[in-house]
C-alpha cells in the first residue's frame, strides 16, 4: 500500500504539471524507488518469494477491475434510463 499510494501521490502531482514523457515518468519511477527506500520499505515492490503467483494475482486484478467497470456500466445505462448522446443534446 505504501509504494502504491507514493507512486499514485508522485503520478498525480507530475502529470497535473508536465504532459506526458517517457522519460518523465522513468525519473517518477526513480524517484518512488527513493522515497520507498527512505521511508523504510525498500521491498515494497519486490518480492520473491513465490513469485510465480504475481502474474496470476495482476489477471485476477483485471478481471474484477473489468468486471466491476462493466457492471458500472451496466447500472448506469439502466438506471440512468439508457440516456444516449443523441439524446444529452436535445432539450
Amino acid at each position: 500500500m505504501a509504494a502504491t499510494s507514493i507512486s499514485l501521490v508522485l503520478c498525480l502531482a507530475y502529470l497535473l504539471i508536465f504532459p506526458f514523457h517517457a522519460w518523465g515518468m522513468a525519473m517518477l519511477i526513480g524517484i518512488g524507488a527513493v522515497i520507498v527506500m527512505l521511508i523504510g520499505r525498500p521491498s515494497a515492490g519486490i518480492n520473491t518469494h513465490s513469485s510465480w503467483r504475481q502474474p496470476i494475482l495482476r489477471l485476477l486484478d483485471t478481471v474484477v477491475g473489468v468486471g466491476v467497470g462493466l457492471a458500472a456500466a451496466w447500472l448506469g445505462r439502466h438506471i440512468g434510463g439508457g440516456t444516449s448522446p443523441d439524446n444529452l443534446c436535445k432539450p
